[in-house]
């Protein structure tokens, strides 16, 4: 549950802190809903044990660090996550580095926009299941689009490239037509 647009106060810090919870029950993560600012460098080993976790919104948290060091390295964490949402923070780094990508089997949102993200868009090799991706106001650079946005092996229907470096041309666009929605990545 996101309560964030219902323009409510935040729990109580108190409330949330002294509360004793079984980890391994929950299944989403809202810091900022309950009060629990996270500024500064986030270490996503805080959250490992938690190996039922679906949904994780980490965004506008002001957080810091290199995502590629530290956010995916912990299979029983990412084996379950689908949706993920870090965007507006000053992460640096490469979104997923490739050998972390068998583990993402539910993944279906990514929103890590309005970052400092580095490198060649992700393949999303092993990923089958993405339906919305957002990566706009990024540093990513790139000639060509990744396979996965060249063929109809996804579901991906929403897409967000925009204020980035990369070099596609609009040939290459023209097969993304079929999304629902598509932001142009110049």
């Amino acid at each position: 549950m996101e309560l964030q647009v219902c323009k409510m106060e935040p729990v109580p810090r108190e409330l949330v802190m002294n509360c004793s919870w079984n980890s391994e029950y929950v299944t989403s993560l809202f810091p900022h809903n309950v009060g629990l600012p996270l500024p500064g460098e986030f270490s996503f080993s805080a959250i490992s044990s938690l190996t039922m976790l679906q949904n994780l919104s980490l965004s506008t948290d002001q957080l810091t660090g290199n995502i590629s060091e530290s956010a995916f390295r912990f299979s029983q964490f990412v084996s379950t996550i689908r949706y993920l949402n870090v965007s507006n923070n000053f992460l640096v780094g490469e979104l997923i580095v490739q050998d972390g990508m068998p583990y993402f089997d539910s993944l279906e949102v990514v929103d890590a926009s309005n970052n400092q993200l580095v490198g060649k868009l992700p393949e999303f090799e092993f990923v089958v299941s993405l339906k919305v991706l957002h990566l706009g106001n990024n540093q990513l650079s790139g000639y060509h689009l990744p396979a996965f946005l060249q063929g109809n092996s996804m579901v991906l229907s929403e897409l967000d490239l925009s204020r980035n470096q990369l070099e596609c041309t609009l040939c290459t666009l023209f097969t993304l037509i079929q999304m629902k929605h598509c932001t142009d990545p110049s």
